[in-house]
């Protein structure tokens, strides 16, 4: 007996998924936070020697706080790779006191604040777009954005994105470590940070 030969049979309807309605953007969201410095007054943005591995986070999240876009080129600190010895480390504003970049700027558009946190911050309704500022970084730390405008760190406000999204490198902490994440980027205390430099210092093998 010949058995009747069915048609391919539809799938399932899904109707019990629910429909999702995204929430509004919040156009807020893309605004850089304002500085305003009130708190973590005593702590300093710190680079660790040898612990970056190029992620290029920092910028990506910078140029997402100041800019509302991923664009490493207008982030306010970038990435130096060393192709020669194979390494990487980020370049930061030391907001070295005195200042040569303030120094420099002839319109006073540089500036420090006047809160205890004393960062170097930038005015671009005083800036004529000179760069003398670029020119006397000692640490090539300020930029030029595409529209001549200066891009510098401002710390974020006490809360710096890079720091945040820096990863932690666990192969780096000393043994019973109980002092947080080692980063390429911290942002500690001063004497936190010549601690932790001085745990990753090679020792010096004797002879």
């Amino acid at each position: 007996m010949a058995v009747p030969r069915q048609g391919p049979v539809p799938p399932p309807r899904l109707d019990w998924i629910p429909h999702v309605v995204p929430p509004p953007w919040d156009e807020s969201r893309l605004k850089a936070p304002v500085v305003t410095a009130k708190e973590d007054v005593r702590k300093k943005l710190v680079v660790l020697p040898g612990v970056c591995v190029a992620c290029n986070l920092c910028e990506l999240a910078c140029s997402l706080t100041h800019e509302g876009i991923i664009n490493p080129y207008m982030a306010r600190l970038k990435v130096t790779h060393v192709r020669e010895e194979g390494i990487a480390e980020p370049t930061v504003c030391r907001h070295c006191n005195p200042a040569p970049c303030e120094e420099a700027c002839p319109t006073k558009a540089l500036f420090r604040s006047q809160d205890p946190f004393k960062v170097v911050l930038w005015d671009p309704d005083k800036c004529d777009q000179c760069h003398s500022c670029v020119e006397a970084c000692p640490f090539d730390a300020i930029r030029v954005g595409p529209e001549g405008e200066v891009l510098k760190c401002d710390m974020c406000g006490g809360h710096p994105a890079c720091a945040l999204v820096c990863q932690d490198r666990p192969e780096f902490h000393p043994p019973h470590w109980q002092g947080g994440k080692i980063s390429a980027l911290v942002f500690l205390e001063p004497q936190d940070a010549k601690r932790i430099r001085r745990l990753l210092r090679p020792k010096k093998i004797k002879e």
